[in-house]
């Protein structure tokens, strides 16, 4: 075979070639040839003899820098940065394969023995291989495989999953994977270790693997008062924390270059209201916005009412309609903030241009109010959003609680009044949601220890004994992992506001549209701001600012749709669902078909 002469030029990049695979595990891989081969670009700086060149390798490399012209490529194109090469590298030019940190627990279901899936040093996380134990400790004796799981037989407990990826796992289904890739090449690029956080991205899909969500990491954010403070490059910002026996409070220092030391407290004195981020983000969103000043205006323009009554605690509303109509008297309940809503109109009503004399906050109970209270008017427009303060973790048809005020209020209401919202529509999907059913399923013996007490206070929904039902839960289902729509959207009931409040009930049949596995019930609550129902807000799960209810399954199902497969799968289910007023609670039955 006649082979091709090859020769570079001093300062010529090349791509080196060193073992074909990247690392020799405990065993063999299907897709080695996949591996990359080649790393760098590398700069040459000098031709040594007539076959070999020594180039410029990273300091981090522990290998001779004089290659063969064999061990060598040219790389082309415009050369930015060169890869850093793996120091665990012997001069065979083979990484020392050397384990460093555990990933993940799982049984392999083919062999029913445990794996792990570990990192090796010098390798970026996506390197990472999953193991036979066994194996692995005959190979590393000294490597602390954790205690926390026992390995010989099934058990509740797991250590936390700081990151998964497996290279062989493909999921034909999956929206974003491309978007996962890349944002994982990033993290990957530079010197840092890759470790998820409780931050997690607004797709559709978390693809962080079964293990790679945790529901108890949360976030505090604390919002600076006033309109924040101003920081420049190399200016020292100085965060205080100080704690009492129920809460925190922040106080930030900065220290500009010419010494002088500004202070923000943080107190209840500068604070005139604290809503939770949530409610701050619906009250920036401009589609919410734009659609209830929508709304308002259309209804104030339809008639000129004498007074508007706000049913809940917003102050955005109260701010709107006294903007809007300058003869409109406006009556805020504030059921939750009381007196910190008198005091935050007050403190913004001039620079709003708002004469306080329009608008009056009704400390009574709604229960106790008469025409008097209304000044001798009857009220002609009764708004709510709904929002009450210190309900952030209510199911959304808790915020019913509006259609039963209402029906409190209807001594003073006009004949002829104007509600808004007009109706909610209680809407449902079936889903996939694996990382928040394994959460929340039943608790055991765990080592050696009977958890199962704490079931019912914990709320334990997944591995039900027969006959028994776990309670619904209150999630941002964008929060909760991997989630995945596997029916159409269906609607349930319907709520009339203008009319008392009464018991409801309804139900549906519904199609599976995807092939999957469900593990519950997601429901929300569609508000119909106008009696024309051209304006609806929805708080279903494509929405960041709203929870949704979640029923879980006792046991995970799986479902396709009707003409997909050979019919062994559910593809649809009946469903029912019914409310109680005087409890304000929802019950629900279903069958899957």
């Amino acid at each position: 075979m006649k082979r091709r002469e090859v020769e570079f030029q001093t300062g010529d990049y090349v791509f080196l070639k060193l073992r074909p695979y990247r690392q020799t595990s405990l065993r063999k891989k299907r897709n080695e040839k996949l591996s990359p081969k080649y790393f760098g670009p590398y700069r040459i700086l000098e031709r040594i003899g007539t076959v070999a060149y020594k180039l410029e390798l990273p300091s981090t490399a522990a290998i001779h820098p004089v290659f063969h012209v064999s061990q060598l490529k040219k790389a082309r194109g415009d050369i930015k940065e060169t890869q850093p090469l793996n120091p665990y590298v012997n001069e065979c030019h083979e990484w020392i394969t050397q384990s460093e940190e555990i990933y993940a627990y799982r049984k392999n279901q083919a062999t029913k023995e445990w794996e792990v899936l570990v990192s090796w040093k010098g390798l970026p996380p996506h390197g990472a291989t999953w193991e036979n134990c066994a194996d692995l400790k005959v190979q590393f004796p000294e490597f602390h495989l954790e205690d926390k799981v026992d390995l010989e037989e099934e058990s509740d407990a797991r250590p936390p999953i700081l990151f998964t990826y497996n290279q062989r796992k493909k999921d034909k289904g999956t929206r974003g994977n491309s978007e996962e890739s890349k944002e994982q090449g990033t993290s990957q690029g530079g010197d840092h270790k890759l470790v998820s956080s409780g931050i997690k991205k607004g797709s559709r899909q978390y693809r962080g693997g079964a293990g790679g969500w945790c529901d108890h990491w949360k976030q505090c954010v604390w919002f600076i008062p006033g309109n924040g403070v101003s920081i420049s490059k190399e200016e020292k910002v100085h965060l205080c924390a100080s704690r009492n026996d129920t809460t925190f409070s922040y106080h930030l220092k900065s220290q500009i270059p010419g010494g002088e030391i500004l202070q923000h407290g943080v107190n209840a004195e500068n604070f005139k209201l604290i809503l939770p981020p949530e409610r701050i983000a619906v009250y920036g969103d401009r589609e919410w916005r734009l659609a209830m000043l929508t709304a308002i205006k259309t209804a104030l323009q339809g008639r000129a009412p004498s007074v508007c009554m706000i049913a809940d605690d917003s102050v955005f509303l109260t701010l709107m309609v006294a903007c809007l109509s300058k003869t409109t008297l406006v009556l805020s309940l504030f059921p939750g903030i009381r007196e910190k809503g008198t005091k935050y109109l007050q403190a913004v009503s001039h620079v709003n241009g708002i004469c306080m004399d329009s608008i009056k906050v009704i400390e009574k109970r709604k229960s106790c109010l008469t025409i008097q209270d209304t000044f001798e008017k009857k009220v002609d427009l009764l708004i709510s959003e709904p929002f009450y303060y210190g309900n952030d973790n209510a199911l959304p048809w808790h915020n019913l609680r509006f259609w039963k005020e209402r029906t409190m209020l209807d001594q003073v209401l006009s004949d002829d009044v104007l509600i808004m919202p007009s109706k909610g529509i209680l809407r449902a999907c079936f889903m996939s949601l694996p990382d928040l059913w394994s959460s929340r399923r039943r608790l055991g013996t765990i080592e050696g220890f009977d958890h199962s007490v704490t079931n019912d206070t914990l709320g334990a929904c997944g591995k039900l004994p027969e006959g028994q039902e776990g309670p619904f839960l209150a999630f941002y289902i964008w929060q909760c992992g991997e989630y995945e729509e596997l029916s159409e959207i269906f609607t349930l009931m319907e709520f009339d506001f203008s009319k008392p409040i009464s018991p409801c009930s309804g139900k549906s049949q519904v199609k599976v549209t995807k092939a999957g596995i469900c593990h519950g019930i997601v429901l929300w609550i569609d508000w119909v701001i106008d009696s024309k129902n051209s304006i609806v807000i929805s708080t279903g799960p494509d929405k960041r600012y709203w929870k949704q209810g979640v029923k879980l399954l006792a046991d995970p199902v799986a479902v396709e749709p009707r003409d997909s497969g050979e019919g062994i799968e559910c593809c649809s289910a009946a469903i029912e669902a019914s409310f109680d007023p005087s409890t304000g609670e929802l019950d629900l039955r279903h069958s899957f078909l």
